[in-house]
């Protein structure tokens, strides 16, 4: 691992003691995390990915929540006028 590495979305700049890093994130924050793990990949960023991702996640299942009731409506909708519709024979 050398200054001015980048591991996911930080970029290495300081190597700290006991096997840790300083590295500054493409948000612009600053984090301290372990060698070993930036290396696997197991720290991409200082938390904004995770941030993001979720953010991601939910908005997703908002737009399937609302595509599912908007199909209820849907088939409440020609319920109602195959019902009306049977009355009217």
């Amino acid at each position: 691992m050398n200054l001015g590495a980048e591991y996911g979305r930080g970029v290495v700049i300081d190597l700290l003691p006991e096997s840790r890093c300083r590295m500054r994130c493409v948000c612009g924050s600053l984090y301290e995390a372990r060698r070993d793990n930036v290396v696997a990949g197991r720290t991409r960023s200082c938390g904004c990915l995770a941030r993001e991702q979720a953010i991601a996640r939910a908005e997703a299942t908002a737009v399937r929540r609302e595509h599912n009731r908007a199909m209820k409506a849907q088939a409440d909708i020609e319920a109602a006028i195959a019902m009306k519709d049977q009355c009217q024979l």
